[in-house]
């Protein structure tokens, strides 16, 4: 509590804020505000995403525990699985119009950029649904503009599950990406592929004996002169495939 309570005093000081001030900003009293600072009660995950809003910060950059802001995050996954699950197929029209839905593309932008993970992890199952249910719905003049809304917040949401490890959302994000793109306007987005991280596409190397490359043989029972190029294990080998008989 102590180090969450440094923290916020710390960025608010930082931004010439009062507590008053940031008690007003963030809608709570000053007393909870003073108590937090003084390390004697413990932030909410709703307290501190509105004292971390309104000091324009990632709640994750006021708590010093890593497994509070990783649980947090990962919790946000399934639903964003099920957004990119019916994303061909939208189950229901968009909440927000197009234009909030590119307003929206580009904050959540701001916060990949700014490695705001909670914020964006929040943010993105609800981003992604909606912004394939305007594609869907939208007039044929405006899907260009909605596929643009998709391909971006699916980036955002990539940043998201590959940072957080979830490899296999990262792939099905990825191929949304691919999906999308060719239906924007944009030529870069249409003729340039989306990269793939590298971690997707990389195959296991070989460990051991596997990866020494392949060695010739002579079996220490031939004459000097005559070479066995077969394998020391081969029941054909001059040794038998006895081991330690050949090098």
């Amino acid at each position: 509590m102590r180090e969450v309570g440094k923290r916020v005093a710390t960025a608010r000081r930082a931004r010439r804020l009062s507590q008053l001030d940031l008690a007003a900003q963030a809608h709570i009293s000053l007393s909870m505000l003073r108590k937090i600072e003084q390390g004697t009660r413990a932030p909410s995950d709703d307290t501190l995403d509105a004292i971390a809003a309104a000091l324009d910060l990632d709640p994750s950059r006021l708590v010093a525990d890593r497994t509070r802001t990783d649980g947090r995050v990962r919790a946000t996954l399934p639903a964003l699985s099920a957004a990119i699950a019916s994303y061909d197929i939208p189950d229901a029209p968009p909440d927000r119009p197009l234009i909030a839905l590119e307003a929206a593309a580009e904050e959540a932008q701001g916060w990949r950029l700014g490695a705001q993970y909670v914020r964006l992890a929040a943010a993105a199952p609800g981003l992604v649904a909606d912004a394939a249910a305007a594609l869907h719905s939208a007039p044929p003049r405006e899907r260009a503009r909605a596929a643009s809304v998709l391909l971006s917040v699916a980036r955002s949401a990539d940043a998201v599950a590959y940072k957080f490890g979830a490899r296999d959302l990262s792939a099905r994000l990825i191929e949304l990406m691919r999906w999308a793109a060719p239906r924007t306007s944009d030529p870069l987005a249409r003729y340039h592929r989306v990269r793939t991280h590298r971690s997707l596409l990389r195959r296991p190397r070989p460990r051991g004996r596997a990866a020494l490359p392949a060695r010739r043989y002579r079996c220490r029972t031939e004459p000097a002169g005559g070479a066995n190029l077969r394998s020391p294990r081969s029941p054909s080998h001059a040794c038998g495939g006895r081991r330690g008989t050949c090098r």
